[in-house]
């Protein structure tokens, strides 16, 4: 999947290691599924009572989640172009990857991917990438929790 994620979007692309930041859309996926697992993975692991309260009764940090989460889903959409400028985001590709992964495209996790992309997009497979990671940590919090605790 990560291959297939960084053939899409980091063909032209070139990168110097110790130059200037210059955004493109590898770094930009990468920082936005990063921020992603990041707010996700500290929900799941939010223990609350005894030693702290619960999300529902920290009303503050619960907000600071949420929107945290939907900043990061309105950078994936881009829905509004200066806050991508401020985060210094690049825009996302669009168009059909048919082409670069052949008629039959890679197949396992990675067919999955590009299907996913040839069907509904770069951005929304972005968003329910972002959207499994967390509905999966989520779960094997739950397992864990439920085997071991």
């Amino acid at each position: 999947m990560c291959f297939l994620l960084f053939f899409i979007v980091s063909r032209g692309l070139q990168m110097t290691p110790d130059g200037p930041f210059n955004p493109n859309p590898l770094n930009t996926a990468c920082f936005l599924i990063l921020v992603s697992s990041t707010i996700s993975t500290f929900v799941v692991n939010y223990r609350g009572r005894p030693f702290m309260q619960t999300f529902k009764q920290n009303k503050l940090l619960l907000r600071t989640v949420q929107g945290s989460a939907l900043i990061v889903f309105i950078c994936t959409i881009e829905i509004f172009e200066p806050l991508n400028q401020m985060l210094q985001l690049s825009p996302l590709p669009s168009g059909d990857y048919t082409l670069l992964l052949g008629e039959s495209g890679p197949s396992g996790v990675n067919g999955i991917v590009s299907s996913s992309i040839s069907m509904i997009g770069f951005k929304a497979t972005l968003c329910l990438i972002m959207i499994l990671d967390a509905g999966l940590a989520y779960a094997a919090e739950k397992i864990t929790i439920k085997r071991f605790g």
